[in-house]
């Protein structure tokens, strides 16, 4: 677990408790929001994690994926609808995480689903199409894993 990570521990923690605790639906909901925005916050580091595809393409112009965070998705330039054909990809998507993250009880349960976290890995745009086609948007049944192998993605290990 990195430095980076470590420092947003107690702030999910004051999250995940305060969630927990409300009954105002709608104090929820944005409890809910500001809890999924931090989570984007925390995973906004160096990738270990990048597709085949995506290994090869930026071997092309000479870049290294696993330098690139999400502010240079740009890198490969864009598809005809204007999307990034670089995506950050949560591997476990973020709706999964916050539904375990809320169900802990404790710090060290919290602790230990973050440490645990499969993390965000550099796809293309193709790729995700093709996750989400098999509908796998916003669910990974089986884990993240099975899920990509189902659709022929192969994941490079920093």
């Amino acid at each position: 677990m990195t430095e980076h990570t470590k420092s947003f521990i107690p702030i999910i923690h004051l999250f995940v408790k305060q969630y927990n605790n409300e009954s105002d639906l709608f104090i929820k909901k944005k409890l809910k929001e500001a809890l999924k925005d931090t989570l984007k916050k925390m995973t906004d580091q160096k990738v270990t994690m990048v597709s085949k595809a995506v290994m090869e393409a930026c071997t092309k112009i000479d870049v290294d994926p696993f330098e690139l965070l999400w502010t240079k998705r740009n890198v490969l330039g864009k598809d005809e609808n204007g999307k990034s054909l670089l995506l950050w990809e949560h591997t476990t998507p973020l709706a999964e995480y916050f539904e375990a993250l809320v169900s802990c009880e404790t710090i060290i349960e919290i602790n230990e689903i973050i440490k645990n976290y499969s993390g965000v890995c550099w796809l293309m745009r193709h790729e995700d199409n093709l996750l989400n086609k098999c509908g796998f948007r916003s669910k990974r049944p089986g884990g993240w894993k099975e899920t990509y192998a189902k659709c022929n993605i192969q994941i490079i290990q920093k």
